[in-house]
C-alpha cells in the first residue's frame, strides 16, 4: 500500500502533462488551420 502512494503523485503528473499536452497540439493544430486559411483562403 505504500509503494501505491509513493506512485499516485507520479501517475498525477503523467496525465497532467498528458492532457497539456492534448491541450496545446490541439490549440496549434487550430491556429495553424486558421492561419492557413487566413493566408490561403478558398473563397
Amino acid at each position: 500500500m505504500k509503494a501505491f502512494f509513493i506512485e499516485l503523485p507520479f501517475i498525477q503528473m503523467i496525465e497532467v502533462i498528458h492532457y497539456t499536452y492534448l491541450y496545446l497540439k490541439n490549440l496549434y493544430f487550430k491556429s495553424l488551420r486558421r492561419f492557413v486559411l487566413w493566408v490561403y483562403p478558398t473563397y
